[in-house]
């Protein structure tokens, strides 16, 4: 993070106009701030946009089921390692039930044995 202070809130009449901060206005602006404007002009293009709400209507879901349902609203590994590890089996899970769901057992087993 850049950090901006100005130098001249001691004197402005307005000061209370744009912060309450008793040392003066701060600004915070990530040192990425020219990478991150970029990014954010692509995504309003039609074609992201669209992308974007196709991206939620699918991912959403999952992640929906999986902490409501599930009750999954937290991970209980603490390493990245092991968090990846943790998420990993969450959506084995999640699909092999969807595997479950679309398939019959006993059609499942006889393909999993000529596999």
């Amino acid at each position: 993070m850049n950090i901006y202070k100005s130098k001249n809130c001691k004197d402005c009449k307005s000061r209370f106009r744009c912060t309450k901060n008793p040392i003066g206005r701060v600004i915070y602006l990530s040192v990425n701030k020219v990478e991150m404007d970029k990014y954010y002009d692509i995504m309003k293009t039609e074609k992201n946009i669209k992308q974007l709400s196709k991206r939620k209507e699918i991912i959403e879901h999952l992640f929906g089921i999986i902490k409501r349902n599930w009750g999954y609203t937290y991970f209980i590994q603490k390493t990245i390692k092991k968090v990846k590890a943790e998420f990993n089996f969450i959506c084995f899970i999640y699909n092999l039930k969807r595997v479950l769901n679309l398939v019959q057992y006993d059609e499942l087993f006889r393909i999993l044995k000529t596999a």
